[in-house]
């Protein structure tokens, strides 16, 4: 009897060792599970890389082939460009048939330019917003005298170069475009504006970055429907904006001579059609600035790259940097037999059709708007502005 008791302790204690080391192998699989998903879905995401830039250089090549048909100009994806994997006579097909690739466009010449904004375009923004004239006043002095060199302000009030050397850490303003949305964070009588107490942006900080570009550009391209660029600069109401718009998204016939085609083909028919009697300016009806996305999907892994280009001629362009080193320079240490010259850099001449402005690889949310088109938060802010893709009125028309 007492060696039966025995076995069947024996037994008893295999049994409890195997529960535990059973149960400690699910969980084990399970943080291992955990911890492996993110490697998987980034070595997944790499394997797609040459996918993206293949999808890339095929739609590339469809643009080149649409700009030369069109007198080396594109105006808007309703030329028949908007779906350039899909076309018939591109026939392009992913290396591996269990992925799908994505290409969608954000016409980012459609914006205002910050770069060229001049005093009185920042104050009309403003104050379309709903700003007082002297908030509106304010900002405009603040930006410019952070964007300009020696920049005077106007305002009472106004923030100036001095007020940047009684900073705990002194500096000056750079005197210069914005190169980042980040940089409105520094910008002194600007950031109680468009941030809030934790650091998020306002509805204005976002209408403002959704509303204008960081890239340089003469006039942006009225096809590509941004209401806060037909309010600010064509000066349209709400009714005139919605008949641009209709016309853009093919929701009306047009009217008279200005035939529905999902694009002008000149500025005179946005006046035509919102039947405005003065010339519309500072509009154009050609891109300058194209952001194009492309999304690679295979199962749960998703590689995404985005990329602003521009074309040589009638483009736009970054703000620019420091100049490089125009010619050899020479340095002398202690010794003077070890003398060091240093060739100048030089720029490569690969003559691409276009120039790369911006290049992102895995920075966008397949199910979120493009980059700097962000959205105000209508539904938690009964103030808040709206939609960039909604027509706002100036409170300034009737």
């Amino acid at each position: 009897m007492p060696r039966r008791q025995q076995q069947g302790s024996v037994l008893l204690i295999v049994l409890v060792t195997i529960v535990f080391a059973t149960t400690a192998l699910i969980a084990f699989m399970e943080r291992a599970d955990d911890d492996l998903i993110v490697p998987m879905r980034h070595a997944g995401a790499n394997r797609m890389k040459a996918e993206a830039y293949a999808a890339l250089e095929t739609t590339l090549a469809v643009l080149v082939d649409f700009r030369v048909a069109n007198n080396n100009v594109l105006r808007s994806p309703a030329e028949g460009w908007d779906d350039p994997l899909n076309l018939e006579w591109v026939q392009y097909a992913p290396a591996n048939p269990n992925r799908t690739v994505t290409v969608t466009f954000e016409d980012e010449s459609a914006k205002m330019s910050l770069p060229t904004a001049t005093a009185q375009n920042l104050i009309d923004f403003f104050t379309f917003y709903g700003l007082p004239a002297d908030e509106a006043n304010l900002l405009k002095d603040s930006l410019l005298v952070w964007m300009q060199r020696n920049y005077t302000p106007t305002g009472s009030g106004a923030i100036d170069p001095t007020t940047y050397q009684q900073e705990a850490i002194p500096f000056t303003p750079p005197g210069r475009p914005l190169r980042s949305w980040e940089e409105l964070r520094s910008i002194d009588g600007v950031n109680e504006y468009f941030f809030d107490a934790n650091g998020a942006p306002t509805p204005l900080g976002k209408r403002f970055t959704a509303a204008y570009s960081l890239y340089n550009f003469p006039s942006p391209n009225v096809n590509g429907g941004k209401p806060d660029t037909l309010a600010v600069l064509a000066k349209l109401d709400v009714s005139q904006q919605q008949s641009v718009l209709d016309h853009l998204t093919g929701d009306s016939t047009g009217t008279g001579s200005v035939k529905n085609i999902g694009f002008f083909t000149q500025v005179g028919e946005v006046a035509t059609l919102a039947n405005v009697v003065t010339t519309l300016t500072g509009l154009d009806v050609n891109i300058a600035a194209l952001r194009i996305n492309v999304t690679v999907k295979e199962g749960l892994s998703v590689f995404t790259l985005s990329t602003v280009v521009t074309w040589p001629t009638n483009g736009a362009t970054l703000t620019p940097a420091p100049a490089p080193p125009a010619q050899a320079t020479t340095a002398i240490n202690a010794n003077p037999a070890a003398t060091v010259t240093t060739a100048p850099l030089q720029t490569p001449q690969l003559n691409y059709p276009y120039i790369i402005l911006d290049l992102t690889e895995n920075d966008l949310d397949p199910a979120a708007p493009p980059t700097q088109a962000a959205e105000p938060d209508t539904e938690t802010d009964p103030e808040a502005v709206p939609s960039p893709n909604t027509p706002f009125l100036s409170p300034n028309r009737t």
